[in-house]
């Protein structure tokens, strides 16, 4: 997809490396374009091909202005479409290890996305029913989303 689309494989290991050592972090857009070295409209571009490439879940929090949709300003969390893809920096490039601690969530992230997206092919750049939580003073909850019992919050 990088070469058809005519997109730089540097670029895209770069955030592929910063992906690895942010897994389980906030991450917001004008740090992934400092990481990358470039300017934010690219650096979406790149996290979109990587979500349309089933290489990358990126998960917002659920904005209750949007109809409890996710909230597309705010920071969000990244994580890998396999868990595999995470000894590629360290192995293709020369970059960063992954955690194992990162990669049980990761695992987790992409069986909460398999369980609870409906259209998962289509929603990996935007989930539509999978978000994370944040609170005010900071604390978080990794995965929470509707179930017909009421809200259901995970936090590995």
């Amino acid at each position: 997809d990088v070469r058809r689309l005519d997109r730089s494989e540097v670029r895209l290991g770069k955030l592929l490396s910063r992906t690895v050592v942010a897994l389980t972090s906030l991450t917001n857009l004008a740090d992934v374009a400092r990481d990358m070295d470039v300017a934010k409209t690219t650096a979406s571009v790149h996290i979109e091909l990587l979500a349309r490439s089933f290489g990358l879940i990126a998960l917002h929090e659920r904005d209750p202005k949007r109809q409890g949709g996710p909230s597309l300003t705010r920071p969000r969390k990244h994580y890998l479409g396999d868990p595999a893809f995470a000894g590629i920096p360290a192995a293709v490039l020369g970059g960063p290890h992954h955690r194992t601690p990162h990669l049980v969530e990761n695992v987790l992230a992409i069986a909460m996305f398999r369980h609870v997206e409906r259209n998962a092919l289509e929603s990996f750049a935007v989930p539509q029913h999978l978000f994370q939580w944040r609170s005010s003073n900071g604390r978080e909850i990794d995965f929470v989303t509707s179930t017909p019992a009421g809200t259901l919050a995970i936090e590995p």
